[in-house]
């Protein structure tokens, strides 16, 4: 409601026309410590608003920080105040003075944008205008409803998270915050129990009694692990020889009144005694047992062997030379009298090495529980082997060749291949020893399996053949590289390489050199060498005639020569005759080219050639006249033109013109320069160049004001420095605009640039704009809680909306599937294909019960006097293919029927059954019991009588059922019955 004041009259009046209809302000999110602004916007039809004042009430913690305050835009005096004074209770009264140049008239948009502050224990809350007021140009005063806005504080609340074992107590569950003060408690649950089974728990943190606005909530997790049970093997003792006991465990740690019965896989006892093994303490190792929800460990029970009677069994020793045939291994026993036969043994074989091998004798066929094997020893020593050197015959000057020998003795089709040491053989010839005949010794050989003696072969050295070796000849000139010498041979293949050397250097003068070979690294014994020669020759040189240049009127200069050719970095000093030279031209030549020739010079080392140089003689001095150059800017009046000579003294003033005026286009112009009153002969004229450059031009983008999720308004421009009365028109390109804003984009200021224009006579500078954004209307939407069976499908998921209209659809998601626990799952709603943009979602809740599941006790019949059968049930109402399985416990079955009951009909009852998922009923069978005739009838109510065979002779006594006898005919209490 708003309410209009004369202050001439102080009385109510109505005035033409629309005024002043509200004001708003968006919400805000604030960190602690920290500062942001808030747009506060006038909604304005026709009023022209000079002047305002309003209250400022903010929560708690929240300042206002002045610097950062100011007018909108709109408001462009520059004489124009904005005050603000801090009242009681974090109340501030803001005010402006009056619009006195440029009144708000008729529009709408930002008013005022405040800077606020949060200290660091703000939580947060609604911040209150009141008391608005605003003054016409007319003096009228026009007051508005009281707005509000929110300021909220983001606070993070998570559920700590714990750790406990299988059965233990459920512990307190504690949560932590994290940015703005909490205010209240949060709600936390979870379906654990002491006896849930081992897995992962959600703690599902909820916001209880927390008054926060903006509260984030982090749920937490209950890991149960399984508990420690120890299962401890029994201890036995038996005699050596008799057959182990049945093992059994103790168990110790069960929770929840458990027993073994929950185990999923039984233990397994495993012992190394056998009915052989020997008198002793022997582990009962238990494993493999598996549970749900206990981590097991064992601990061994012992089992104790005691002795049966003694017997020692003594294998007999043997010795034989390696390779020979093994001997038939035998014994002998002392003691308890031996029953059956020992088994021996020798890994040796007729081709095991020299040394000691057991003969090791074992059980066999033995049958003592008390035996002792005591081994024997079988001794292989070596066998006889001769090594002869072999014979050879070579040339004087050939290595000696590889000696290899002849063996005798060996053993298992062996060769030299098992000797552990190769033999060394030896010669007193070398390569250089004369013709004639040497001992091959041969010694050193090594094997493990035999004792070596050796014989010595021969040697025979004969002449070796003659080799020429002959050096090349070569010829080169003065000053380039020796080359690499080489070298030819005749006769025998040539051993190793031959020295050649020569006194000669690239620096030797023209002339013969020898070049001489020797020796070297040659190797052949009946060798002759033969010289060669080096001829160095003169170097060619070639010398050039200089050339130079003259003005007409000059001397000839002084004339020089290049050379090229000159070796060893020699110059010209080591001509023995200087070159001459000769030209034509003189002082009085016209200008034009002269042939500079060069001859005469000698050297001991060079032969030479020549070439002629040239001599140019040039006319006299010119004069080059030069316009100057300008640059002016678009639009600017034409400068008067100048110009520079240079050269010769000028004589007279050139002429100078330009085609451009002020309104010529940006480019360049010629500046003629001509001849004028100029006398020089030698004259050149060089032209100058007007430039005219683009004009500054400063292009400004207006701002503008609309609400969140609405399109950008069309964006325009203001321009400064035009000339020659020219408009935008005169652009080449229109500018273009950009803005990061949206329509999706959050209240706030957003910079409206301008760029891409262009001009043929411009240069282009921008100034920014500003696109104010404000508020859009909020929208709650809230996911759909449900409750399903456990095994259901899942419903299809449905959201209500609060608030402003929805566009779009949410999307809906939940982790839980038809095969999930029972438990409470979060159906988390998300923006989807929502549009709006001041859109807040609450997240459902799917919570899945148990399902119902009926237990059926089978129905049985058998005889009377027959235990009962092993009662089983039927089961209905499993989900997702689960069987008996998946029950925590197993149902328990009870029936009052023993074997000595009488005939009839008896429930056979069930219960005790525990899952995860199933709510569980249960079903009763009957057994049925049938009267038994014959034999049968005898073993009715539990009597135990004593079977004879047909001849008389006790066959068993106290039986209990017919059972234990096997198909035949008995008598029993004096009568005959036949067994089938």
């Amino acid at each position: 409601m708003k309410k209009i004041i004369s202050i001439a009259c102080m009385a109510w009046i109505a005035l033409a026309g629309a005024w002043a209809d509200n004001i708003n302000a968006g919400d805000i999110t604030l960190q602690a410590g920290e500062t942001k602004t808030v747009n506060i916007s006038l909604t304005n039809t026709e009023s022209n608003l000079v002047s305002f004042q309003m209250d400022l009430t903010l929560p708690e913690g929240i300042s206002i920080n002045k610097a950062g305050c100011s007018l909108s835009n709109r408001i462009s005096d520059p004489d124009q105040e904005l005050t603000i004074g801090k009242q009681d209770n974090n109340v501030y009264r803001i005010a402006s003075a009056s619009f006195s140049l440029t009144p708000i008239s008729g529009t709408s948009g930002t008013l005022l944008t405040l800077s606020l502050t949060a200290s660091d224990n703000s939580a947060g809350g609604t911040a209150t205008l009141s008391n608005i007021l605003f003054v016409t140009n007319n003096s009228e005063r026009v007051t508005i409803e009281d707005a509000s806005f929110n300021i909220y504080f983001p606070v993070t609340i998570t559920a700590n998270s714990y750790t406990i074992k299988y059965g233990d107590d459920i512990p307190e569950f504690g949560f932590t915050s994290e940015g703005a003060d909490l205010v209240g408690t949060p709600a936390i649950t979870c379906e654990a129990t002491s006896s849930s089974p081992v897995g992962t728990y959600p703690i599902v943190i909820s916001k209880g009694t927390v008054e926060n606005y903006n509260d984030t909530y982090v749920n937490g997790t209950l890991t149960i692990e399984k508990a420690p049970l120890t299962i401890t093997a029994k201890s036995y003792t038996r005699k050596q020889g008799e057959e182990n006991p049945t093992f059994e465990a103790e168990y110790e740690g069960f929770k929840n009144n458990e027993t073994s019965s929950v185990l999923t896989k039984q233990p397994v006892f495993s012992c190394d005694a056998t009915a052989a093994s020997a008198p002793g303490e022997y582990d009962i190792t238990v494993s493999g047992a598996e549970a749900q929800n206990y981590e097991i460990s064992y601990v061994s029970g012992k089992l104790t062997v005691i002795d049966a009677d003694a017997v020692i069994i003594t294998a007999n020793s043997y010795t034989i030379k390696y390779g020979d045939d093994m001997p038939d291994f035998g014994f002998t026993s002392e003691g308890a009298d031996l029953v059956g036969t020992p088994a021996i043994t020798c890994e040796a074989t007729t081709a095991s090495p020299v040394g000691t091998y057991p003969i090791v004798i074992s059980k066999g066929t033995v049958e003592n529980y008390n035996d002792t094997y005591v081994n024997g020893t079988l001794t292989i020593e070596k066998a006889p082997l001769t090594i002869t050197a072999k014979s050879y015959t070579r040339k004087q000057g050939e290595e000696n060749p590889t000696f290899e020998a002849q063996y005798e003795g060996f053993k298992n089709n062996e060769t030299s291949s098992v000797l552990t040491k190769q033999p060394v053989f030896s010669c007193d010839a070398t390569e250089a020893s004369e013709p004639g005949e040497y001992d091959i010794t041969v010694s050193g050989a090594e094997a493990q399996n035999y004792k070596i003696s050796y014989v010595s072969g021969k040697l025979t050295v004969i002449d070796a053949d003659p080799v020429t070796i002959t050096a090349n000849s070569y010829t080169i000139k003065y000053g380039d590289d020796i080359p690499d010498f080489g070298f030819t041979s005749e006769g025998a293949d040539l051993v190793g390489t031959p020295a050649i050397t020569c006194e000669a250097t690239s620096a030797s003068p023209v002339g013969t050199y020898p070049i001489v070979i020797s020796k070297g690294s040659v190797e052949n014994y009946n060798d002759t060498y033969v010289n060669g020669t080096l001829t160095i020759e003169k170097a060619p040189l070639t010398i050039t005639a200089k050339s130079y240049t003259r003005k007409q009127g000059e001397e000839n200069p002084t004339f020089e020569a290049q050379y090229e050719g000159f070796k060893n970095n020699e110059t010209s000093s080591v001509l023995t005759k200087q070159p001459v030279f000769s030209c034509d031209a003189t002082e009085a030549s016209e200008p034009g080219e002269y042939d500079i020739t060069v001859s005469g010079a000698e050297a001991q080392n060079y032969k030479m050639s020549y070439v002629k140089g040239k001599l140019t003689v040039t006319a006299a001095d010119p004069v080059t006249i030069t316009a100057n150059s300008y640059t002016i800017k678009y639009g600017d009046d034409i400068p008067e033109f100048g110009f520079t000579s240079e050269g010769a003294d000028l004589v007279g003033t050139p002429a100078i013109t330009c085609e451009a005026t002020s309104s010529s286009p940006v480019g360049t112009y010629p500046i003629v320069i001509t001849k004028g009153t100029v006398e020089n002969y030698n004259d050149t004229y060089v032209n100058g160049t007007l430039t005219i450059e683009k004009a500054p031009l400063t292009i400004t983008a207006k701002s503008y004001t609309r609400k969140q999720g609405e399109e950008n308004p069309t964006f325009e421009a203001e321009y400064e420095g035009f000339k020659n009365n020219e408009t935008s028109s005169v652009l080449t390109k229109q500018p273009t605009f950009a803005c990061t804003a949206t329509a999706a984009s959050a209240p706030g200021e957003y910079d409206i640039t301008v760029a891409g224009a262009e001009a043929q006579n411009y240069e282009m500078s921008y100034v920014k704009g500003k696109l104010t954004v404000t508020a859009a209307d909020p929208v709650t939407i809230t996911a759909n809680s449900y409750t399903i069976k456990y095994g259901d499908d899942m419903p299809e998921f449905g959201f209500t909306s609060e608030g402003a209209d929805l566009v779009g659809t949410p999307a809906i998601t939940c982790e839980a599937t038809s095969s999930s626990p029972v438990g409470t799952y979060p159906i988390v709603i998300t923006k989807g294909t929502v549009e709006n943009y001041n859109d807040t979602y609450v997240n459902g809740t799917l919570t899945i019960e148990k399902a119902p599941l009926t237990i059926t006790a089978k129905s049985y019949t058998r005889k009377q006097g027959e235990e009962n059968p092993t009662f089983e049930a039927d089961y209905e109402g499993f989900k997702n293919n689960e069987t008996s399985s998946v029950l925590t416990k197993q149902p328990v079955f009870t029936c009052t029927a023993t074997a000595a009951s009488a005939p009839g009909e008896y429930d056979i009852t069930v219960s005790g059954a525990e899952a995860q998922n199933y709510e569980i009923s249960y079903v009763s069978g009957v057994l049925t019991v049938e009267q038994v005739t014959g034999i049968g009838r005898i073993f009715v109510d539990g009597k135990r009588v004593d079977v004879y065979s047909i001849s008389g002779v006790l066959y068993k006594k106290d039986v209990v059922s017919p059972n234990e006898l096997p198909q035949g005919i008995y008598i029993i209490n004096g009568k005959k019955y036949v067994v089938k």
